[in-house]
């Protein structure tokens, strides 16, 4: 499949878009939201109100939302999926967001404190595409930590699930990437989540929970 191919997938009928686009408006799912973009980002990376961030892969902004609203943080919203982005746009008319790839993001360099992306890396078409990605969110990240969530083999629940789960590796081999490009993980891989189940929230185990610090020499 072609790279153009590949990435037109993301559209107003992705799944994933059409899921979220119902739930927004239900309490348990705001309510998971507002507790993940916390416990996941705010807290492990160490934000402050203030902070300047980019949510790579944002969907319908909702993490940006969150940490915005409660966070006192700035954060800016990226995704190639334009029916996403649009409908954001009504959702959270408060929210900056921009249509582009990962692999030609329109900022200048160190333009942001830090860069988070959820389900994001096991979706480009080929290792070669996300390695020049990881150097783009090298390039505008200014601090010297990120935050990068991915879909792993351990993630059996999800992983076969979804059609674009082009890269499927494991969570070492993941963490072994990262630091062959110059990131270390300060974090365990594995972590409890709140997840939505029938109405109510339960804790799920997070497999690919990447907390990176930049390797300096």
């Amino acid at each position: 499949m072609e790279i153009n191919e590949h990435y037109a997938q993301f559209n107003e009928e992705y799944e994933q878009f059409l899921n979220t686009q119902k739930n927004v408006p239900r309490l348990p799912h705001r309510i998971e939201f507002l507790i993940r973009s916390f416990t996941e980002i705010y807290f492990p990376l160490g934000l402050r109100p203030g902070s300047n961030i980019l949510d790579i892969g944002c969907g319908l902004g909702e993490l940006c939302y969150y940490l915005q609203r409660f966070g006192l943080i700035n954060c800016q919203g990226l995704d190639i999926n334009l029916a996403a982005l649009n409908f954001g746009h009504i959702t959270f008319p408060d929210l900056s967001f921009y249509n582009a790839l990962t692999e030609q993001l329109p900022f200048r360099n160190s333009s942001f404190d830090t860069v988070i992306s959820r389900d994001v890396f096991e979706h480009f078409p080929t290792i070669e595409t996300a390695e020049v990605a990881l150097l783009e969110t090298d390039r505008v990240c200014k601090g010297d930590t990120m935050l990068h969530i991915i879909t792993v083999l351990e993630d059996i629940e999800f992983i076969h699930q979804d059609p674009t789960h082009t890269i499927k590796k494991s969570a070492c081999w993941w963490k072994e990437w990262f630091k062959d490009h110059g990131w270390i993980t300060i974090a365990p891989l594995e972590r409890l989540y709140f997840s939505r189940y029938r109405l109510r929230l339960i804790q799920k185990k997070l497999h690919g929970f990447y907390l990176l610090k930049r390797v300096t020499s």
